[in-house]
């Protein structure tokens, strides 16, 4: 089992064991997933701060941008479809999941 507080809590297992012990693959697959995801325990995320600073559909925001008649009409019939988030901070393993379940629950939108 692995703990990092505020980011991630995982168990793995393998036969194979070390003089101490502990699972070999396990240890390897913790040792990767920190390298791939930055999962450190003094790189925290900002706690209490959102990852998303702010969020709005097509509908909610006008662009100054010219358009043809034809480019307008696609874009007014598509607006509520169309989600921007603007985000904060760094963007890891912790203070991405916010944002993906944020994604995921206006996917159908």
């Amino acid at each position: 089992m692995a703990v990092l507080p505020g980011q991630i809590g995982i168990g793995v297992f393998s036969p194979r064991l070390d003089a101490l012990g502990n699972s070999v693959r396990g240890i390897r697959v913790c040792q990767e997933l920190s390298r791939h995801l930055e999962l450190h325990l003094f790189s925290r995320p900002v706690v209490g701060k959102s990852t998303i600073r702010l969020k709005f559909t097509g509908a909610e925001f006008n662009s100054s941008r010219v358009r043809t008649p034809d480019e307008s009409k696609i874009l007014r019939e598509s607006a509520k479809a169309i989600r921007v988030y603007q985000l904060q901070g760094n963007l890891m393993f912790a203070t991405a999941e916010p944002v993906v379940r944020d994604v995921l629950e206006h996917a159908g939108e």
